[in-house]
C-alpha cells in the first residue's frame, strides 16, 4: 500500500471516530433528540477494516503472525477497560468478560459497560475468520465487473443476513440488526476493493462522480429525519445505511480529494492512526462519566466524551511507545 492511500485511510478512520463522538454528544447535550446514527460510522469501520486488513495478511500470509499483530495491537487497551470497569463496579460481570474472549456473537443481550466494545468484539470476531476469507481473493484477480456485483449486491446481503438472525434469534423480523454475521459482508467488501486496488488504477468513473457525494448526503439526510422523526417513518435506519458505508469508503479510497488538504496535517494522520484508542477511551470515559457524575453539564459532558479521550490517547501512545523502545534495549 502506498503511502498516500495510507495515509488517506487514516484520515477516514480518524473523521469515522469523531462523527462517533459527535453522534453520542448530540444526545446527551440536547436529551430527546435522538441526532445522527452513528451506526453509519461502525459499518464504515468494518469496511475500512477489512481493506486494512487484506493488505496486512497479503504482506504476511502466516495465520499465527497475524493473529499475534492483532493481539498486541488490540488487547493491552481491551484488558486495561475491563479491569478499570472492573474496579469502577466492584465485580466482575460477565458481560464484560465477553469482551476479552469474543466468542458470543449475540452482542446486543451482552452490552459491556463500556458501549462501544460492541464494535470491537465484531472486529475481532472478524479477524479471527480474516484468513478464510482471504482465500478466494489472494487466488485470483478482480475485474471492474466483479467490484461492482459485489458493491450492489453485499450491503444487500448483509440486511439479509440482519432478517434471517434476528428472525431466528429473536422470533421477530429486524432489518437493522447489528452481529457479526451480518458484519462479514462489509468486512469482505473492503477485502476485495484492497484485491481490486492492488491490480486496477482506472477505477469507476462513478467513484470520482458528484453523484456518489449526492446521493450519499440525500440517503444521509433522509435517515437522520427519519431517526428523530416521531412519526416512525421506517425504524431499520440502520438497513440502508449500509450502502452509505459502502459508497463513500469505496470513493474516500478511491478519489480522495476531499481529504486533500487533511493528508498535509500530521494532526489529521494521527487522529487516524489512533482511532482504535480514541474510540475506546471515548466509551470508557463516557462509562466513568455516567457513574460519578449522572448530571453531568453541558462542559463535563464535552470533556469526557470528547477531549479527555483524545489527550488519553495520545498519552498512551506515548507511553506505549517508551515502554517498547525499553523492552528492545533490554534485549539489545
Amino acid at each position: 500500500m502506498d503511502t498516500k492511500t495510507s495515509h488517506t485511510i487514516d484520515i477516514y478512520r480518524g473523521f469515522l471516530a469523531q462523527y462517533v463522538i459527535i453522534a453520542h454528544l448530540i444526545p446527551a447535550l440536547f436529551p430527546g433528540i435522538l441526532g445522527m446514527p452513528g451506526t453509519l460510522a461502525v459499518w464504515a469501520f468494518f469496511v475500512t477494516s477489512g481493506f486494512l486488513n487484506f493488505y496486512s495478511y497479503h504482506r504476511d500470509p502466516s495465520v499465527l503472525s497475524y493473529y499475534k499483530k492483532r493481539i498486541i495491537r488490540l488487547y493491552p487497551l481491551l484488558i486495561l477497560s475491563f479491569v478499570i470497569v472492573a474496579l469502577t463496579e466492584g465485580t466482575w460481570r460477565i458481560n464484560d468478560i465477553y469482551t476479552l474472549f469474543p466468542v458470543v456473537f449475540w452482542l446486543e443481550d451482552h452490552m459491556p459497560h463500556n458501549g462501544v466494545l460492541w464494535t470491537i468484539i465484531i472486529e475481532l470476531q472478524l479477524y479471527m475468520i480474516t484468513p478464510i476469507l482471504a482465500l478466494p481473493l489472494l487466488k485470483r484477480n478482480l475485474n471492474k465487473s466483479i467490484l461492482v456485483i459485489l458493491l450492489c449486491l453485499l450491503p444487500i446481503v448483509s440486511i439479509g443476513i440482519s432478517a434471517i438472525v434476528s428472525e431466528i434469534y429473536k422470533g421477530s423480523l429486524h432489518l437493522g440488526e447489528r452481529t457479526f454475521f451480518s458484519a462479514i459482508p462489509m468486512y469482505f467488501f473492503g477485502m476485495a476493493l484492497a484485491k481490486y486496488h492492488q491490480h486496477n488504477k482506472d477505477w469507476p468513473k462513478f467513484f470520482h462522480s458528484k453523484m456518489l457525494w449526492i446521493s450519499s448526503a440525500m440517503l444521509f439526510i433522509g435517515i437522520v429525519i427519519s431517526r428523530n422523526s416521531e412519526a416512525g417513518i421506517w425504524d431499520h435506519l440502520f438497513a440502508e445505511g449500509r450502502f452509505i458505508a459502502f459508497l463513500v469508503t469505496a470513493g474516500m479510497l478511491v478519489a480522495p480529494t476531499f481529504l486533500t488538504f487533511f493528508s498535509a496535517q500530521g494532526i489529521g494522520v494521527r487522529l487516524g492512526q489512533l482511532t482504535y484508542e480514541i474510540y475506546l477511551f471515548h466509551g470508557l470515559m463516557a462509562y466513568i462519566m455516567s457513574v460519578y457524575i449522572p448530571q453531568a453539564s453541558a462542559l463535563t459532558i464535552i470533556l469526557f466524551f470528547w477531549v479527555f479521550p483524545v489527550l488519553i490517547s495520545f498519552g498512551w501512545d506515548i507511553f506505549s511507545k517508551k515502554i517498547f523502545l525499553f523492552s528492545q534495549g533490554r534485549k539489545t
